[in-house]
């Protein structure tokens, strides 16, 4: 290859990279449902829940509104480039929306209504048929049923183009009087009636997007791999996942990038005792802290181990050999920022501390696949005791949990232990965390 090439190479290989360094990712929202359409018109979705219709929905409440009246028996939903709605009953019954009541349109039995980008309306009835409704009937087509084990669902620009999954779920295309089988045999197929473009639910229940270009199904970055439904206005998806979850997805938002190695370094800790402030003495602590991580893959928790094979316990003393602290700082205050167990994280405090031992010592986690999303967390747990001159202060078991998004980032900040009686004993673990 010419160096020419070569550099041109390079170069795409550079952007191409690039384009992931702010990867895109499936966002839940609030609410649960069976099944999801959008309006093509306004891009406004709507969702089957509970055996009702909902829409608008408020990302602020996360919170879905009653559209209409209940049904109380919905199984699909559907939307016309006009915004007519349809549902089809959990007993395979075609109803249409008209000022606040359900009419039904009878004449067949199916499991959804098709809204094509041109405005007819399909639907398949049991026999696998394709019918379109036209004057209030559901007249069989011809031509379009003119396939081996007939049709499982129909998305459609118009009645000359029309993409299916067949009997066998194989994805096809009619075009020129005939159906010719593409590649994939995905799960649900959607078309954005905006874009033209079609997206599908693979068989891993990961979200593809259709390439016209070179006849394949391409993989969504970031995509989950538990999605039983989609929907899609202008690029813009929403799912809905196996557990009736729903998700959102904008591939022009950029995201946070959240793979990588994400290093903990705890610096020193911090301590304020009574006797250290008011006799002026050393004390001793002893027990143990460490930190954790964890992140959310398909709905199920994974843990994180330390690289290097790194123990998650950071610093442990026995009783025997606890570790002794140093009156340093009783005549001058000093303060340290800290978050406390029960903190929001929302803002950090100040307190004081009056004697300090050095740690110097790190523990990094790499994050990477399907962890690699908002859902990670750090978690940083103590459990320590200090001796005074009459009986041991029990701090008990407490915990630091850390979102990744609310990772205090290039800063030193401290986890102060609080012990509950009696009060005052505070023990600071200082840490700062940087990402590479």
């Amino acid at each position: 290859m010419p160096l020419r090439n070569n550099k041109l190479f390079y170069l795409i290989l550079l952007l191409t990279l690039g384009s992931f360094t702010h990867a895109q990712e499936f966002k839940k929202v609030g609410g649960q449902a069976t099944d999801i359409a959008i309006n093509p018109k306004t891009g406004k979705v709507f969702v089957v829940a509970g055996k009702n219709i909902f829409t608008d929905y408020d990302s602020s409440a996360k919170r879905w509104k009653t559209f209409s009246t209940r049904p109380n028996n919905a199984k699909s939903v559907a939307v016309t480039k006009d915004g007519v709605v349809y549902i089809t009953s959990t007993a395979g019954e075609v109803f249409i929306e008209v000022k606040g009541k359900w009419i039904k349109v009878p004449g067949m039995k199916t499991d959804e209504v098709i809204a094509s980008k041109d405005g007819r309306i399909y639907a398949i009835d049991t026999n696998k048929d394709l019918r379109q409704l036209y004057n209030g009937k559901w007249n069989q087509l011809s031509g379009q049923n003119k396939i081996t084990n007939g049709l499982n669902q129909v998305i459609g620009i118009g009645p000359k183009e029309l993409y299916a999954r067949a009997g066998d779920n194989s994805f096809t295309k009619f075009s020129g009087g005939k159906w010719n089988t593409l590649n994939g045999k995905p799960n649900k197929i959607a078309l954005d009636h905006k874009t033209g473009i079609i997206y599908a639910v693979g068989r891993n229940k990961g979200i593809y997007k259709w390439e016209n270009r070179t006849n394949k199904w391409i993989l969504l970055p970031g995509t989950r791999k538990d999605f039983v439904d989609v929907a899609v206005h202008n690029g813009k998806i929403w799912a809905v996942a196996s557990n009736k979850s729903i998700y959102y997805y904008d591939p022009n938002k950029k995201t946070a990038d959240y793979q990588g190695t994400y290093r903990f370094t705890f610096t020193r800790v911090l301590v304020f005792a009574v006797e250290q402030a008011m006799l002026q003495k050393s004390v001793d602590f002893f027990g143990s802290f460490g930190v954790y991580a964890n992140g959310l893959t398909n709905t199920k928790t994974k843990s994180i181990n330390p690289l290097d094979g790194a123990q998650n316990t950071v610093w442990k003393q026995s009783k025997l050999k606890a570790t002794n602290v140093h009156a340093m700082f009783w005549k001058t205050k000093k303060y340290a920022p800290f978050y406390g167990h029960n903190s929001t994280l929302d803002r950090t405090s100040q307190s004081r501390y009056t004697g300090e031992f050095e740690l110097g010592r790190i523990r990094e986690f790499e994050v990477k696949g399907e962890t690699a999303n908002s859902n990670l967390w750090f978690d940083l747990q103590a459990n320590i005791k200090m001796k005074t001159l009459t009986y041991d202060v029990v701090f008990e078991w407490q915990r630091l949990k850390l979102p990744v998004d609310k990772l205090p980032m290039n800063k030193e900040i401290f986890f102060r232990v609080e012990a509950p009686r009696p009060a005052l004993n505070h023990f600071f673990i200082g840490f700062k965390v940087n990402k590479k």
